[in-house]
Parts: C-alpha cells; sequence; structure tokens
C-alpha cells in the first residue's frame, strides 16, 4: 500500500499535475484521491488502470513491479560521478577565468574524459 500512496503523489508530482487537475482527469473528488495519497484506501483495479492512463505510465508501475523508471547506482559508480563531477568543476573554473575562445567551441581531453564547451549555445557535453 505504501508503495502505491508514494507512487501516485510522485508521478503526479514528476508530471506537474496538482491533486485537482488529476481528479478532474479522473471524475473523481479530491478526498479519494488524498485517500490514496496518504495510503489510508488503495485505489480498486481500475482507478489503477485509470490512473496509469492519466499519468501516462503503466500501472506495474505504479504499483511498483516495475522499476524501469529507476536508476541504481552502486557506490563506485556514485564516487566516480563525484570525482568526474569535481574534475569538470575545475576545469570550467579554469575556462570562465581564461578562455581565449568565448563564443567559440572548444575540446578539452584529460583524465580519460572528453568535455566539449560550446559557449555560444551555451552547451557542455562530458564524456
Amino acid at each position: 500500500m505504501k508503495i502505491i500512496m508514494n507512487r501516485i503523489k510522485q508521478l503526479r508530482k514528476n508530471k506537474g499535475i496538482t491533486q485537482g487537475e488529476l481528479c478532474k482527469k479522473l471524475n473523481i473528488s479530491q478526498g479519494t484521491l488524498s485517500t490514496w495519497e496518504t495510503g489510508f484506501h488503495e485505489p480498486s483495479l481500475q482507478d489503477l488502470i485509470n490512473l496509469s492512463y492519466a499519468l501516462n505510465t503503466s500501472v506495474d508501475i505504479i504499483i511498483g513491479k516495475d522499476t524501469k523508471d529507476l536508476v541504481i547506482i552502486t557506490r563506485d559508480e556514485l564516487k566516480k560521478l563525484r570525482e568526474a563531477n569535481k574534475e569538470a568543476g575545475k576545469i570550467l573554473s579554469s575556462i570562465e577565468k581564461n578562455n581565449p575562445y568565448t563564443g567559440k567551441q572548444i575540446n578539452i581531453n584529460g583524465n580519460n574524459n572528453s568535455i566539449k564547451i560550446d559557449n555560444e549555445n551555451a552547451k557542455i557535453d562530458i564524456k
């Protein structure tokens, strides 16, 4: 039950939909939606199907059987991401101070990473 209530609220908020807007789509009262989101009541199978259409997702995701929208990383992967982010921050800081290529695209390679900076379009790609 806790998974369902958390998923409904999470999916609704991720889509930028208010309780009132979702209630209109589902033709239910705000009180009913509130009881689902707080775990006081569970939606019926038909309500779950209607929710899946309204939230543009599957019933499996709502009930927690499908986790394709979840991203799971290991501690080692998280550590590598943090290190790469830190290194990118140092490089970007240096570039901001001493960039003779303002408005042009430049490539920087280092530490087996490639950073492509396009100041004109305000884009940074890190590979």
